[in-house]
């Protein structure tokens, strides 16, 4: 192997360490890792605990057991934090370093895609530098959820159908491209309202790309659907029916919880000019903008090249779906940010391509000002919007702990009414990890029935009640609205004990006197 061919990858790698570390740094200081972890994080991070420290899934044995038995909402999340506590302890922060092999995949993926539009090593380093500042790209490390990571995933599998030659594939990098298109489904399995249809749109267009010989790429694209189809009815057998009870609550049964409101234009562009847009991609929404209609305009003029026409006409596609769901956020959103991330660099490297010699210094003077004038480290989640959260954190955390102690509880159940200031699941995260401690958590937010809710509250061990500021914004949560009747049922028992934090707008939690469960 020729050590001078691999010099790259050592320039990825190190690209990858310092925003990583950039990153996580700021995320301690003013994060997500400088205060309790919040939704939708700590339910991956709590559900990972769990299969790690009580379902033993550490070994292979175990980890299939515990997915069988309880499949995960989001597999490849749930084993990258598994992996993490594996690898660096059982700390809060341990899945959130292991983002870092998702920030190099994604540096990977720029560079090499650079590389195949015919731009030098030098520019396509160049370009994959410049594509690391996006905040999106930033939460890769800060956040904990699968969106991003999947949309990067749908990324690479649309432009690699796009791009793929259906009567020249086969072998390996068939299977590869299969897979990554089936990966791209079970990485965020709820998102398949996207990625299914795109992801069949892309494979008709490369198909439709082989002109009069469309009908010898039949066959390949229907082994490509075979491959994948190895990997997800396995998936859709196990994970199928809580998939679909997930969509139809979010889109039928609670979509007037979930609705963003706004006007039409305003969902029509909040992933590129609006909130979302501006909150994860930037000054990169104009930038990209004109760097594809830049390569379009000389692409017509030089050598037209239809496969890359048609991988920007899918992403336009895709955007124009996802501005009419009704719920938005810069999460979701990722399903076009990523794709869009990746058009750009096809873009900047066929330019550069053409450009030749102007093109390179044209990009170092690019990298120069973004290196200059953009910050390389962003979150999404700051914790100064969540005022006292870590002091309440660790007082709720250490009184739960005397509780359980006290009566001796080998497992125990949290009932949280609100989400925040703090969430049941963050003091169940923590007595996970450091005591082992067996803690279940019931979320019933949604509960739209005061008897329903009281008989949810009273069959657990802890019950978790907001402060005024926790209400207030979780007032859109139809649980919220029985904060008072559930806390007033309870106490009229006489049977539970009291205690909030000593801090400013303290929240409360109530544990049985007697520590009798009903």
């Amino acid at each position: 192997m020729n050590i001078v061919r691999l010099w790259p990858l050592g320039v990825l790698a190190a690209l990858t360490a310092v925003f990583a570390v950039l990153n996580l740094s700021l995320s301690a200081r003013h994060g997500t890792l400088a205060m309790p972890p919040i939704y939708d994080d700590v339910g991956y991070l709590l559900d990972s605990a769990r299969r790690m420290t009580i379902e033993r899934g550490d070994s292979v044995v175990g980890l299939v057991q515990s997915f069988l038995n309880r499949p995960p909402h989001a597999p490849l999340s749930t084993l990258l934090a598994m992996t993490g506590y594996a690898v660096f302890g059982h700390h809060v922060w341990a899945p959130y370093a292991l983002n870092a092999t998702v920030l190099l995949a994604y540096t990977v993926l720029m560079y090499f895609v650079a590389r195949k539009q015919q731009a030098t090593t030098l520019q396509s380093l160049l370009i994959t530098f410049i594509l690391l500042y996006p905040p999106v790209v930033h939460a890769i490390v800060t956040e904990f959820r699968p969106d991003i990571a999947a949309g990067m995933i749908f990324a690479a599998a649309i432009y690699l159908l796009i791009q793929a030659d259906l009567t020249k594939i086969g072998g390996a990098p068939r299977i590869a491209v299969a897979l990554v298109c089936a990966f791209a489904v079970v990485a965020k399995p709820s998102a398949f309202v996207v990625t299914v249809p795109m992801l069949g749109a892309s494979l008709l267009i490369s198909v439709a790309c082989l002109g009069h010989q469309w009908r010898a790429g039949i066959r390949p694209a229907l082994g490509l659907v075979g491959i994948a189809l190895v990997v997800l009815v396995p998936y859709v057998i196990i994970w199928g029916r809580q998939v679909y009870e997930y969509v139809y609550q979010v889109f039928v049964t609670n979509s007037d919880v979930w609705r963003t409101g706004g006007t039409h234009f305003y969902h029509a562009i909040y992933h590129s000019f609006g909130d979302g847009g501006a909150h994860a991609l930037g000054l990169f929404v104009p930038i990209g903008l004109a760097t594809i209609l830049a390569d379009l305009v000389m692409s017509f003029k030089r050598n037209f090249d239809r496969r890359v026409a048609a991988f920007y006409i899918v992403i336009a596609v895709t955007y124009a779906g996802m501005s009419t769901a009704g719920d938005k956020s810069a999460y979701q959103g990722a399903f076009f940010y990523m794709p869009f991330l990746l058009a750009i660099c096809v873009s900047i490297a066929r330019l550069a391509a053409n450009l030749t010699g102007i093109g390179r210094w044209a990009l170092i003077a690019i990298a120069g000002i973004v290196a200059i004038t953009a910050p390389p480290a962003t979150t999404f989640t700051y914790a100064n919007r969540y005022p006292n959260a870590k002091a309440m954190a660790a007082e709720l955390v250490d009184y739960t702990e005397r509780e359980l102690s006290r009566c001796g509880y080998r497992a125990a159940t949290i009932v949280g009414i609100a989400p925040y200031p703090v969430t049941p699941d963050a003091i169940a995260l923590q007595l996970m990890l450091e005591k082992g401690a067996d803690m279940s958590v019931q979320q019933p937010f949604l509960v739209r029935d005061l008897d329903h809710m009281i008989s949810v509250a009273m069959s657990s061990d802890f019950i978790l009640l907001p402060n005024s500021w926790g209400r207030e914004i979780s007032s859109y949560l139809p649980g919220t609205q029985f904060v008072d009747d559930v806390r007033a049922r309870v106490m009229e028992t006489g049977e539970w004990s009291s205690f909030r934090p000593n801090v400013e707008d303290p929240p409360e939690i109530l544990s049985r006197t007697n520590c009798k469960r009903l």
